[in-house]
């Protein structure tokens, strides 16, 4: 749905040059509730399924229906989710984990990420991700909302680093600057800071890089079986390059009381921090 609406945008911004979406108050108001909405059905249902499906243990052969359901699929992404460590989801109350590891997610993040480049840069040599901080920290929390946040953060930096050095990456041997994913546990909340060494963004453009619509990114070319640039992937599940992945990410932190913060220095880089409370598991 998110994606469908960022090409209906972008479609409508083809047709009507003089439309800015990030400079129309109404129309962010209405993304903004329109996403909050979303964020919220999807959480309902999601914790509902997997509220049915965490029962007593049966036979790992037997199955519920004979052909796939949204139950089936949506349970298939948490599971892809859980670290193989956990108690086999003892430790889940519907979709909230109450072990959530921000380490763990960020690492798998980093993977997706750096695939995403490898294959639109066409080149084997990406960004480091370096997890760095309490990498053991562990929190009740949602591991979609946590997993979507670092993922598009990430995604950003490596795109952000990679076209600052565009020049640089021609020379033998050459290392592009790792990007920092750092960890804070505190009592209350866990906070997670994803630093580049990119271009970074001017004062003026910052306000504008938590709004829907706006992005520094190529447009995705919608008539052409080419894919315009990394983040037009179905497979990523996420709008990033249509100026939808920092507010969407945005909305996912504080939709259950977090934040994300956005501090930037053009030409040295830039630095999001994402906060995420410890919800309640009683």
């Amino acid at each position: 749905v998110a994606r469908d609406v960022a090409r209906g945008m972008l479609e409508l911004k083809e047709y009507n040059p003089s439309i800015s979406v990030q400079d129309d108050a109404q129309l962010q108001k209405f993304l903004v509730n329109f996403f909050q909405s979303r964020i919220a059905i999807r959480l309902m249902i999601g914790h509902y399924l997997a509220s049915r499906h965490q029962q007593p243990p049966q036979p790992s052969s037997s199955t519920s229906s004979s052909s796939p359901s949204l139950s089936v699929a949506l349970l298939n992404r948490e599971n892809e989710l859980i670290d193989e460590a956990d108690d086999g989801g003892a430790s889940r109350i519907g979709i909230v984990n109450r072990r959530c590891r921000p380490a763990v997610l960020a690492r798998r993040a980093a993977v997706e990420a750096g695939e995403l480049a490898r294959k639109y840069y066409r080149q084997q040599n990406v960004p480091e991700v370096c997890v760095l901080g309490h990498v053991n920290a562990c929190f009740p929390y949602v591991d979609e909302h946590v997993y979507f946040c670092i993922r598009e953060m990430l995604k950003n930096a490596m795109r952000a680093v990679i076209e600052k050095h565009a020049n640089d990456r021609l020379q033998p041997e050459f290392v592009y600057p790792p990007v920092r994913v750092v960890i804070a546990q505190g009592s209350e909340d866990v906070s997670v800071r994803v630093a580049d060494e990119g271009v970074g963004m001017s004062l003026r453009e910052l306000p504008a890089a938590l709004s829907f619509g706006y992005t520094t990114a190529p447009p995705p070319a919608f008539h052409s079986p080419q894919k315009s640039n990394i983040f037009d992937n179905a497979a990523a599940g996420s709008i990033a390059g249509m100026g939808y992945g920092l507010p969407l990410a945005q909305l996912h932190a504080r939709y259950l009381g977090g934040d994300l913060e956005l501090m930037s220095m053009q030409g040295a880089g830039t630095d999001i921090t994402l906060h995420f409370p410890r919800l309640p598991t009683s």
